[in-house]
């Protein structure tokens, strides 16, 4: 029994690390064609893969969590708060990331935290959360789009015809 449900639970985690993976794989591609116009190079890959297993190892734990106990309230509404909250945690460790790699700039963590708005990777946390926020949505949307197919998966529904499109033999 106890062996089923680590293989599930690992199968559930897997899937999200590798959603999250192709996804970040996705910025850090658009990321390096935009850098490549400018001849910069970008070597932070170990960077996006870490995030992407953190991220997903912190969907899997909060995904545990419950929300509401007194409360059943409309999925959207658990969707945005999921996002909220995981998405503030991304935001603040991009936060003391960039502080930490920019300390010897600025003479220590603290003041390079104090001066972060100063950085010039700033927009990077920006466009970090922003491309964060989109692999959450989807992700949060999805897997209550998944709940309400029952034991259908996506691949069922795609291989399907189209409802309403069937071919009408004529007899």
């Amino acid at each position: 029994m106890k062996i089923n449900r680590i293989k599930e639970e690992l199968k559930v985690s897997l899937l999200t690390a590798i959603y999250l993976l192709v996804w970040f794989g996705i910025m850090m591609l658009i990321k390096v064609l935009l850098l490549e116009d400018y001849h910069i190079d970008f070597t932070r890959t170990t960077v996006f893969i870490a995030g992407a297993l953190g991220v997903s190892h912190a969907i899997d734990i909060f995904g545990k969590v419950p929300l509401f106990r007194k409360s059943t309230p409309p999925a959207v509404f658990e969707i945005v708060v999921r996002i909220i909250i995981v998405l503030a945690g991304v935001f603040i460790l991009l936060i003391l990331e960039k502080s930490f790699d920019e300390r010897h700039e600025y003479g220590g963590f603290i003041n390079s935290f104090k001066n972060l708005a100063n950085h010039a990777d700033i927009y990077h946390i920006w466009v970090n959360t922003i491309a964060v926020l989109g692999a959450l949505i989807f992700y949060y949307m999805w897997s209550i789009v998944k709940k309400h197919l029952g034991g259908k998966s996506l691949w069922d529904i795609l291989l399907a015809p189209i409802p309403g499109k069937e071919i009408i033999k004529d007899e």
